[in-house]
């Protein structure tokens, strides 16, 4: 269908990206990268997710991990949740330095794991992170 223009401000849209619905996901962990804070005074690990195997097979799920911050209780909710990532990776190597943390996901980026999602005030987070396992069939499915 042709279009008539870029922009029409009397178009409007829906949207089949919305929230992902509560439940647990096989991913990988696709893309990483260790940014500094806007605020120059830290730096967080972002991480980018891709749900494979499933229904929202194709759709990302970012999360940023605030390890370097003068917040104290940003850097134990990243460490806690660190935490969760490497253990269900089955990661068994102490990482004390920002060097292994970054050999750390350079060996995890493209390996599979569950993301379990559940909504908080309205919004998906990650509530847990489990070894992979293909979805069933069955009646699990988040919908």
């Amino acid at each position: 269908m042709p279009r008539d223009a870029f922009f029409d401000p009397d178009e409007t849209f829906s949207s089949e990206y919305g929230d992902l619905p509560e439940g647990e996901y096989p991913i990988v962990l696709d893309l990483w990268d260790y940014k500094k804070t806007k605020a120059g005074n830290g730096h967080y690990l972002e991480l980018q997710f891709l749900i494979i195997e499933h229904l929202m097979m194709n759709r990302k799920h970012w999360e940023r991990l605030n390890l370097d911050n003068p917040n104290e209780t940003a850097v134990n909710i990243a460490r806690e949740h660190l935490n969760k990532l490497l253990k269900a990776f089955d990661w068994k190597e102490k990482i004390q330095d920002d060097e292994a943390l970054f050999e750390a996901m350079r060996k995890l980026q493209g390996k599979r794991l569950n993301m379990v999602i559940h909504h908080r005030k309205g919004e998906p987070q990650v509530k847990d992170y489990k070894p992979y396992s293909a979805p069933s069939t069955g009646d699990d499915i988040p919908f």
